[in-house]
């Protein structure tokens, strides 16, 4: 006997699919609405009787409060320390606007003499928009690929 129920998917169009989708959220959100109450009186019980065990019989609840002084005094020492770090860097380096030994600007001599190219070649790259260099191993230059385009001023 044949099903009476077609399952052809690709033949559905998109809307079809997506109202299925719908359908199937819908009818998954109205079973957990209808779930819920017995889920949340399962929680409520098992809670009830595991904060009476733990809180109330056990005296945690005098435990979690040394806790919690502990944590507030261990958060406050952390505070202070990082306060005093920062004051003593302010104090000691508030007042420099730069660095105290200013490293030498790299000229476009020192930039050939260093990959062994001349520098009208460097000046002209600088100039360039694109560019992309290829090096050796040892740091030389292996190949250049640039567009002529120059930069926008």
């Amino acid at each position: 006997m044949k099903s009476l129920i077609i399952e052809r998917p690709e033949k559905q169009s998109a809307a079809q699919r997506f109202g299925f989708g719908l359908l199937t959220i819908a009818f998954w959100g109205l079973f957990a609405y209808f779930i819920r109450p017995v889920l949340t009186l399962g929680a409520c019980v098992v809670g009830l009787w595991r904060f009476q065990d733990v809180m109330i019989e056990a005296h945690g609840i005098e435990h979690l409060g040394r806790l919690l002084l502990l944590y507030g005094v261990i958060i406050l020492c952390m505070a202070l320390v990082l306060i005093a770090w920062s004051f003593y860097n302010l104090f000691r380096y508030g007042h420099n606007e730069k660095r105290i030994n200013q490293p030498q600007p790299v000229t476009v001599e020192m930039l050939g003499d260093f990959f062994k190219v001349a520098p009208e070649k460097i000046k002209a790259w600088q100039e360039m928009k694109n560019i992309t260099l290829g090096f050796n191993p040892d740091g030389s230059l292996l190949a250049e690929e640039h567009n002529t385009t120059k930069k926008p001023v």
